[in-house]
């Protein structure tokens, strides 16, 4: 029986470990192939970077108290000035295709989406994803835009793949750590293992990807970005306040988009009523609908609000 398709907008209940294992197992074989592994030429973002920035040796010990839920989406960063190397985007289009990945049905009626890849791994449907620093593109609206990764005028291998525009996408490379992943490499459908090899990862640190999970709060209602941020900062060793320390010493820290996110930071995360704290609430009682009773909601988003205020009280101190 194939995997369902996973909810527009899901919450906690809807993820497991299973789905998160094959995003690993996504994420490193895709990146062993392109052997990028002793510079960022990708950079992990998005939902599996909590967890790779916690605990890069013992994955598991993530899952025993107040457990990260995982995710079902590798968000791959690529470098907008890697353009000229056509072979990076020509070997990506050929591993994707090799691991029967396909490009995603957009929703929108237009076709295939060029920077969405899906496949269905064990149990679990797993998308890899591809997103670019926006390099000030943007659409008439002023929302993100979507591009070809190659940026060729003439057809050439790899120009097939696009990319997300993403504002503060930079942030990623030039704030980025290693992590080392032991996972057994994903082949083609059918083969249950090609065996388990070491494999480095480059993740964003936890500044780019606080601004990044900002913005994402700002742009779009996924739940989840509310949720990845209380939990990246209250499992931070030393909590809220020693993440802010730590996030004032990023070589990225005095950035316009940094005081940017930080201004989204405060006004989401400002009271209970605000709807970064009401987010973190749906994603942890199951959705808006879901059976809850406005004791736990409003218990959840006081624990938010006063996660991410102590993060920005020690931020904004002397």
């Amino acid at each position: 029986m194939p995997p369902e398709q996973p909810p527009v907008n899901p919450t906690r209940q809807d993820y497991n470990r299973g789905i998160l294992d094959a995003c690993y197992r996504a994420l490193a074989t895709i990146v062993k192939a392109i052997d990028g592994q002793q510079f960022p030429r990708l950079v992990v973002i998005g939902g599996l970077a909590p967890t790779l920035l916690l605990n890069d040796d013992h994955l598991d010990a993530l899952f025993k108290d107040d457990p990260h839920p995982g995710t079902s989406d590798v968000d791959l960063c690529v470098q907008v000035d890697l353009t000229n190397d056509a072979n990076l985007y020509a070997s990506l289009l050929r591993i994707l295709k090799d691991l029967s990945f396909e490009p995603m049905q957009r929703n929108d009626g237009f076709g295939d989406s060029t920077w969405q890849w899906v496949r269905d791994i064990d149990e679990a449907k797993t998308a890899v994803e591809f997103l670019s620093p926006s390099d000030g593109v943007v659409s008439q609206s002023g929302a993100p835009t979507v591009g070809r990764i190659g940026q060729a005028t003439p057809t050439r291998p790899g120009d097939e793949i696009g990319a997300f525009r993403l504002p503060a996408g930079e942030l990623a490379f030039r704030d980025a750590l290693p992590r080392q992943l032991n996972v057994d490499l994903l082949g083609p459908p059918g083969e249950l293992s090609v065996g388990m090899a070491d494999v480095t990862v480059w993740v964003a640190n936890l500044l780019p990807m606080l601004v990044l999970k900002s913005f994402a709060l700002q742009r779009r209602t996924k739940h989840k970005d509310a949720f990845d941020i209380v939990w990246l900062l209250t499992r931070w060793q030393g909590g809220p306040a020693q993440a802010a320390r730590d996030a004032k010493n990023s070589p990225v820290a005095d950035g316009p988009h940094v005081l940017e996110a930080i201004a989204i930071l405060d006004r989401a995360f400002k009271d209970p009523a605000q709807h970064g704290c009401q987010q973190y609430a749906i994603f942890e009682l199951g959705g808006v609908g879901a059976a809850q009773s406005p004791t736990d909601s409003l218990r959840l988003a006081r624990y938010a609000q006063g996660a991410v205020q102590r993060f920005l009280e020690t931020w904004h101190a002397p």
